[in-house]
């Protein structure tokens, strides 16, 4: 595997039970008065509420300043993922506003029959790469703005779409 950076910017990696990358950390380095460095960072998983918050050193071993300095690292380091994880829903929004605009339509599909279920009128097949020819049904939020797509193989596979938004988006079914 690849090694832990600490160099402040937001870092990708597989956890043990992913497909794609999913989990992600960020470190900061701060000096300290006893010549000791303290490292503090934030991990967690995309998507999820999961966000834990680590640091080397308890803070009742640090001065005010440093105490400070770490809680700073904290808000910004929680800001600047917060601001990418918008920015690539809002990229995946426009890829998916692009496939339900161009792509055919899926007026039946071998999941769809298996399940029951009568396609929406939005419901289109895919042409992007990796999942070309999947099923792709559009996640949107109360406002009916598409944010994100779910894809799904012939054989029942399902993804969601690279970044995109679920929380607070569903899928209409007839």
């Amino acid at each position: 595997g690849e090694g832990v950076i600490v160099d402040d910017q937001i870092h990708r990696f597989s956890a043990p039970d992913d497909k794609e990358k999913s989990a992600y950390y960020s470190l900061h380095l701060h000096p300290s008065s006893n010549g000791e460095p303290i490292v503090n960072g934030v991990y967690g998983r995309w998507g999820r509420v999961e966000l834990t918050r680590w640091c080397s050193r308890q803070r009742s071993g640090m001065t005010p300043e440093e105490a400070r300095s770490v809680a700073a690292s904290i808000q910004a380091m929680m800001k600047r993922m917060t601001d990418e994880e918008r920015a690539g829903q809002d990229k995946a929004r426009l890829k998916c506003r692009d496939l339900f605009a161009t792509s055919p339509r899926a007026a039946a599909h071998p999941y769809l029959t298996r399940k029951g279920i009568t396609a929406s009128p939005a419901t289109a097949i895919s042409p992007f790469d990796p999942y070309p020819g999947w099923l792709a049904i559009p996640l949107q939020d109360a406002e009916g703005t598409i944010w994100s797509a779910q894809l799904i193989a012939d054989d029942g596979t399902k993804r969601f779409f690279y970044q995109g938004r679920v929380k607070g988006c569903y899928q209409q079914f007839s």
